[in-house]
């Protein structure tokens, strides 16, 4: 397994094709930028992803602007990628899709109430939800982040790596295979804030009882508080560059959930050659709007331990099997390569299978109307049978 490059990923003015007041070309988007040679049959699939509120993409979004989606992809499809305004439900902005003659997903990363706007700007294209940590989504998105097994959306797509991280593993690694798990310096890697998860405050404390007297080499770096920007001069916590050199020298990396069980963490680190550490009690979520976000993992090659005072009984037992540790990152990265690959896959069959027949009362005028009664106007659009649309006061 080896890497095979993430496209650098800084916002400037120059970095989009202005079409339009509503979208822009993403230029530097990897899925933009990828050709292998062999494209120019591929069917195009653009992408609407919500305009960033700050300088920096949207973390959420880093799927579609690294070259992941083409790497595990079957080769049917290519991408074009954009970013759009807000969304509003106004019958002006309908024709915001009109670059997308063929098949189109617009992505939002606001959770609440905001399907049937999407919908309404976006009536030609499936839609996708992001950043819903905890579930809390409508079940109408055709695609979602963050797989429940309580939700029934036709497609999941998985976090994937994050921009910032994946550029350094480029830089670091560019495109040679990297090390064999015997190789390597750190039995395993702690690298996590604990203001997200009152678990992982648990885990720090286990780590912690063991430094001194346990003999295994690790790396740690524990934060009290999550912070977005990791490459900002205004924080000590590890920098991007100096965090994937870590999970390039690390046998496991230790996975505990978060606002959700899914990390970034997860795929960087077997996209590293580092073999996850999982908690039993995160894969299964039970009682959760998010109940088994993981289950997809846990007939990997990854490491799954009861309890983290396990952990340290456990790696001694495993370090002192080179062999074996080989063989299963091997094998882990065997299995992520065809997890990838069918995610890929059932994405883009959905993507390209027809959009399902529109039921009158899901028309574009009908969806405005639902929209404008959400937020309570004065005015609102009614369809009266065998009349055009219009307008009626409450």
């Amino acid at each position: 397994l080896s890497f095979l490059g993430y496209a650098v990923l800084q916002f400037t003015e120059n970095d989009f094709d202005t079409r339009s007041e509503e979208a822009r070309l993403l230029r530097i988007s990897a899925l933009n930028n990828y050709d292998d040679g062999n494209m120019t049959a591929a069917t195009v699939i653009t992408v609407f992803l919500s305009k960033s509120k700050t300088k920096t993409p949207n973390r959420s979004h880093s799927l579609f602007c690294t070259d992941t989606l083409m790497r595990y992809g079957t080769g049917r499809v290519r991408y074009q990628v954009l970013e759009h305004k807000d969304v509003k439900c106004d019958k002006k902005q309908h024709n915001v899709d009109h670059d997308a003659s063929g098949p189109c997903l617009a992505v939002t990363r606001e959770k609440y109430n905001n399907y049937n706007n999407l919908k309404c700007a976006f009536p030609r294209c499936r839609t996708m939800v992001t950043n819903d940590e905890k579930c809390e989504a409508s079940g109408k998105f055709d695609v979602r982040g963050y797989y429940s097994a309580e939700i029934p959306s036709p497609v999941y797509l998985p976090l994937g790596m994050e921009h910032g991280t994946g550029l350094s593993l480029q830089k670091i690694q560019g495109q040679a295979d990297f090390a064999p798990a015997s190789d390597r310096q750190f039995a395993f890697n702690a690298i996590f804030s604990m203001s997200t998860n009152k678990d992982r405050v648990d885990l720090a404390k286990t780590i912690a009882r063991h430094a001194a007297d346990n003999p295994l080499r690790v790396f740690t770096d524990i934060s009290n508080k999550w912070t977005a920007n990791v490459n900002s001069p205004k924080t000590t916590q590890l920098s991007t560059d100096d965090y994937m050199e870590v999970l390039l020298d690390s046998v496991f990396t230790l996975a505990p959930a978060g606002g959700n069980p899914e990390c970034y963490r997860i795929f960087e680190a077997v996209e590293a050659g580092s073999i996850p550490v999982f908690l039993k009690a995160d894969l299964d979520m039970e009682g959760s709007r998010c109940a088994h976000s993981l289950q997809h993992w846990r007939n990997s090659p990854a490491l799954i331990v009861d309890m983290w005072d396990d952990l340290y009984p456990t790696m001694t037992v495993l370090m002192n099997n080179t062999t074996e540790l080989d063989a299963r990152q091997e094998r882990m990265g065997m299995w992520y390569e065809k997890y990838m690959r069918k995610i890929t896959a059932d994405f883009e069959d959905l993507m390209l299978a027809p959009l399902p027949a529109t039921d009158t009362t899901d028309s574009e005028d009908m969806v405005l109307a639902k929209v404008t009664a959400a937020k309570g106007k004065k005015w609102k659009k009614t369809k009266i049978k065998g009349k055009k649309t219009k307008k009626t006061k409450r």
